[in-house]
């Protein structure tokens, strides 16, 4: 059995957690950039495809664009460049660059983690890992929900897309902005919808949050493995930090 895929849950969980605390907390940005960089790469010896590995960061790319675009504009300090557009100009200093930066590869990291987990454990293990970890048992259960209709509402957009391709929604840049916004707000209602639907079937059925927590049978193989390899990433990426300003 291939290792991460044969470990303990509740392992890769942790380690998880604990990369994601070191990306958060990381002073410079080649600290989140190589645990990314090791993360993506255990998913490629362990022949993940790259559109699976991906796909967490498709779903980032806007907002995390949007937000190194405001650092890099909002952040007052020296500038090094200086733009000039008429009568108006725009200086970029280097701390919103560096800021800028700091927060990419904290992006970065932090998707790459949960890239990493996602490939590896499955929903069930993982929700079960997530009880182990004293979870509340209601966020537990939206979660599972969620997961559960993620692939109803993907039907969705992809049906809707669909329709708008063939309508010419996405001719040209004002068009494309219009179809985006009508199918966000398509999905949203969608999604309320099916809330509202399953919250009221829950309640008719009379659902009360309470879970029996099962035994852990599936045989976990590799786990010291993995647990030398994660905390040998973890280690070196303190080293190449030098010192942490928590």
């Amino acid at each position: 059995m291939r290792v991460p895929f044969a470990c303990d849950a509740r392992l890769k969980l942790t380690l998880a957690l604990a990369g994601w605390l070191l990306v958060l907390a990381a002073p410079h940005p080649l600290i989140p950039l190589w645990i990314a960089f090791s993360a993506w790469a255990s998913l490629l010896a362990a022949r993940v495809s790259l559109g699976r590995m991906l796909r967490p960061l498709r779903a980032v790319l806007f907002t995390g664009l949007l937000g190194l675009t405001l650092r890099v504009l909002l952040t007052r300090g020296e500038p090094a460049l200086v733009l000039h557009a008429g009568n108006h100009s725009l200086a970029i200093a280097w701390a919103g660059l560096r800021e800028a930066a700091r927060m990419g590869a904290r992006i970065l990291g932090a998707v790459a983690v949960a890239s990493w987990l996602n490939a590896t454990t499955p929903w069930l293990e993982l929700e079960r890992a997530l009880g182990w970890l004293r979870v509340p048992l209601p966020l537990l259960e939206i979660l599972s929900l969620t997961e559960r209709y993620v692939s109803v509402l993907r039907e969705n957009l992809d049906t809707a897309r669909g329709a708008q391709q063939l309508r010419l929604g996405y001719r040209d840049l004002k068009r494309s902005l219009a179809s985006a916004g009508v199918l966000a707000g398509l999905i949203l209602g969608r999604a309320l919808d099916q809330a509202v639907v399953t919250g009221q079937a829950m309640q008719l059925r009379g659902y009360q949050s309470e879970r029996r927590p099962g035994p852990w049978r599936t045989p976990s193989h590799g786990n010291r493995r993995l647990a030398v390899l994660s905390l040998t990433v973890l280690g070196s990426s303190l080293v190449l930090s030098g010192s942490l300003r928590w």
